[in-house]
């Protein structure tokens, strides 16, 4: 997904580059309404996003990649397209349009310098500093509170940043009220911002219609545990990870008992992925086993395990 957010958001900066540099007569006022336009589209998106991922998949089982087979060759996931064309078109709905409008803002402040016989640096200088701002505020510190927190967060912001830029004119200097208040307005919407579960940005069934629990985050993931009838399921973000119900229970206990029973007298097991525990409980029912090491890319895994110790006997 982030070679394809990569390359709608490279072509949209491209554009706008070139844009701003064909129409002379771009002005800030066209910047102005091009970054309300962003924000608009982005709001968009994310409340039409569960009706554009209907409408593509109705358009790929029109195609025919209904098939089983089919769905594993071209990279099935449930909670996503089947179609690299379908994925890059839906990707580039979200991205492109609103990345094209905030990225004329730096090609018009640049000619503005230019003309002005100013040196470049400055602006350049800024923006570096924004977007380093912003990837460390959106990727690592809002997302520790939740990720649901963090997508809502940056929606305040970009329109804090709309309504600031509105308020600048080009004859005029700005007021040092003006920047105060856009940092003021910041500090509030960091402090109100709900930080709670939020399923309108689910888009996954399970979430949707059975209640969520024990949410936790760490900043690369939000996890939470869904109960439906038949069991338990541990999500992370908005993708079901692992679950204890059948069928998926099953095979996962499997593939402890199979190496396990292979081997004359078992004493320690190496378990790559706890997952919710399904794979580590029966590794541990085996009587010769002393040990059990586990191997996880997140240590965000193991911090739901014990909302499932009644049906792992808790392994944790």
């Amino acid at each position: 997904i982030m070679a394809l957010v990569s390359f709608w958001a490279i072509l949209a900066i491209f554009l706008a580059s070139w844009t701003v540099r064909v129409l002379h007569r771009v002005n800030l006022n066209w910047i102005k309404a091009a970054y309300a336009a962003g924000l608009c589209l982005y709001v968009a998106a994310w409340l039409g996003e569960g009706a554009l991922q209907k409408l593509f998949r109705r358009s790929e089982q029109r195609a025919g990649l209904t098939d089983a087979k089919q769905r594993w060759e071209v990279g099935y996931r449930e909670e996503f397209l089947h179609s690299l064309e379908n994925s890059l078109l839906f990707v580039g709905i979200f991205v492109f349009p609103a990345y094209f409008c905030v990225s004329l803002l730096l090609p018009y402040v640049c000619n503005r310098l230019q003309s002005q016989r100013r040196h470049l640096g400055l602006a350049y200088g800024l923006n570096t500093l924004a977007f380093c701002a912003g990837m460390i505020v959106f990727t690592l510190i809002a997302p520790r509170v939740s990720v649901f927190y963090s997508l809502k967060l940056m929606f305040v912001v970009f329109a804090i940043a709309v309504i600031l830029l509105v308020m600048i004119s080009e004859t005029r200097r700005l007021a040092i009220w003006k920047p105060v208040a856009a940092v003021a307005a910041l500090v509030v919407a960091c402090l109100v911002t709900p930080r709670g579960f939020d399923r309108d940005y689910m888009t996954h069934p399970l979430a949707l219609q059975y209640p969520a629990r024990a949410m936790k985050s760490n900043g690369a993931h939000t996890t939470f545990v869904v109960t439906d009838p038949g069991g338990d399921w541990l999500f992370f973000d908005r993708h079901p990870m692992s679950g204890n119900k059948l069928p998926e229970g099953g095979y996962m206990r499997l593939m402890a008992h199979a190496p396990l029973l292979a081997q004359p007298d078992p004493k320690r097991a190496l378990l790559i992925c706890y997952g919710v525990g399904s794979t580590a409980s029966p590794i541990a029912a085996h009587a010769t086993i002393d040990s059990i090491h586990d191997v996880d890319t997140n240590n965000q895994v193991i911090e739901p395990a014990p909302d499932f110790a009644e049906a792992t006997k808790a392994v944790h």
